[in-house]
């Protein structure tokens, strides 16, 4: 069944009681009476200004920015989840890490992470692709480590 817009439909309208005579108004004092103000008037159009929208990608940009600035300083992984996994691979043998060992072996990997990423990046875009696949992943482990070779 289709649903329709309920429009307003008229009320009986109920008889209205006698009204009541009003006492004898109070004497007003001598005071001027205040004179009403007039409510602020709106600017005109032409004088509002239009709420002015961000560029696409614009705001991916300066997110890409504050990341690239603070790479040195910010760890990607949080701290936590990378320390049990440490913990966990290193279950076998009782070893206790430091905090700083932890914060260097972190930092080390992010930063192998990073390299091998932007090997892979380049590889997509010498297949002039912009989709990263398994397969430019897996030409970066065949190639193995190729920093040395210069």
């Amino acid at each position: 069944m289709a649903r329709t817009k309920q429009t307003a439909r008229p009320v009986a309208e109920k008889p209205k009681p006698a009204e009541k005579p009003k006492p004898a108004e109070k004497p007003k004092s001598k005071k001027a009476p205040k004179p009403v103000e007039e409510p602020p008037k709106a600017p005109p159009a032409e004088e509002t200004k239009k709420k002015r929208r961000a560029r696409s990608g614009k705001k991916a940009a300066r997110e890409v920015r504050a990341l690239s600035e603070s790479a040195g300083t910010t760890l990607v992984l949080p701290r936590a989840p990378f320390k049990r996994w440490v913990r966990s691979s290193m279950r076998e043998k009782p070893y206790k890490i430091s905090k700083g060992a932890a914060l260097a072996m972190q930092a080390l990997l992010e930063k192998s992470e990073r390299d091998f990423l932007s090997r892979a990046w380049l590889i997509t875009q010498g297949c002039k692709r912009r989709t990263l696949m398994g397969r430019d992943m897996d030409c970066v482990e065949r190639m193995g480590d190729v920093s040395n070779l210069s």
